[in-house]
């Protein structure tokens, strides 16, 4: 996990997001596995509090004092126990195929951002046709990819296209959706030296990461024993290796796309006359309209600030109360 951390950090030139966040107090890292992102984020931010949830205990105890780390099922609505409207970022990275419902987990998401809160979801697509047709019909990768996929369809886990969360993030009412793209090599073929550390990386973090993705779901839904999954995972590597070392090897490259959306912002503004309220709110949920909804009618509060914009500019002394002016009137925004 940590070699994949460097992959994206060299892949985005060392930075960890790209929402452009603005003095945040609140981000939740879901799935954050090391910590690796979350510590960085972190480090960056000292006045922001930063949560990472996981169901592995596998997190380090020395860590920024502004980071904390949850053992939490961020599937199980008992666990979100968050107040809403309360995270500045929640971030999401590398989780397809261990999540089984995407829509449930950004309707969560979008509840507990605040207003103008942003999504960040990063991860790989699938392109196992593409990657597997580099290897032959009867190889240990082929084997392994088949297999894969009938442990992820008996896990009910959500193995989705990664460009399916732009048509969800809007379908959910987040605004400013956009998608980024980065091609990620492997092996040595790269003759460019800052795109062949990334395939190297790549390479590395590959065979070192095999195993760990390989063993839960082959031995918990296929009924396999861990030395048949590490059997398995020493032959692939073996080919893997060989095909990567290769000149041939030039189409042997991954995607990785990153996903943002933010949570629209609905804005008040209230005048407190004891009696009642008025409010005046901009709503950004349909931002191609841009209209402005009223609660009540705002023609008598706009006939409040005339009368008060009147009476400023009169140089009596007459007490206001006098005149039919409460100058206990607020406003709040």
């Amino acid at each position: 996990m940590q070699i994949i951390h460097q992959v994206h950090l060299t892949l985005f030139n060392f930075k960890l997001t790209s929402v452009p966040l603005l003095n945040p107090t609140q981000i939740l890292d879901i799935g954050t596995g090391t910590g690796d992102w979350a510590i960085g984020i972190g480090e960056v931010f000292p006045a922001c509090d930063v949560t990472g949830i996981d169901l592995s205990a596998i997190q380090p105890s020395a860590v920024p004092s502004n980071v904390f780390f949850e053992i939490f099922d961020g599937e199980d609505d008992d666990d979100w126990t968050y107040p809403e409207d309360s995270f500045d970022l929640i971030h999401l990275r590398n989780m397809n195929g261990s999540i089984k419902s995407w829509d449930r987990i950004c309707e969560r998401v979008y509840t507990h951002l605040k207003p103008r809160g942003w999504i960040e979801i990063v991860d790989f697509e699938d392109q196992t046709s593409q990657f597997a047709s580099h290897f032959k019909e009867d190889s240990e990768v082929q084997a392994w990819f088949k297999a894969m996929a009938e442990a992820a369809k008996r896990s009910a886990k959500d193995v989705c296209p990664v460009d399916a969360h732009t048509e969800r993030l809007n379908r959910m009412g987040f605004k400013d959706v956009k998608t980024t793209t980065k091609d990620v090599p492997m092996g040595l073929w790269p003759t460019d030296p800052a795109t062949k550390n990334v395939a190297k990386l790549w390479l590395v973090a590959s065979l070192a990461g095999l195993e760990a993705m390989s063993l839960r779901p082959l031995t918990q839904e296929l009924g396999w024993a861990p030395g048949e999954v590490r059997r398995m995972c020493y032959l692939i590597e073996k080919e893997l290796k060989s095909i990567a070392m290769n000149e041939k090897a030039r189409s042997l490259t991954s995607s990785v796309q990153v996903i943002i959306g933010q949570k629209p912002f609905a804005g008040r503004l209230e005048v407190d006359e004891g009696e009642g309220e008025e409010t005046l709110e901009v709503d950004e949920v349909q931002p191609e309209s841009k209209k402005l909804r009223f609660s009540r009618s705002i023609e008598r509060w706009e006939g409040q600030e005339r009368l008060s914009r009147d009476m400023s500019a009169d140089s009596s002394d007459e007490d206001p109360r006098e005149r039919g002016r409460d100058p206990d009137v607020e406003m709040r925004l």
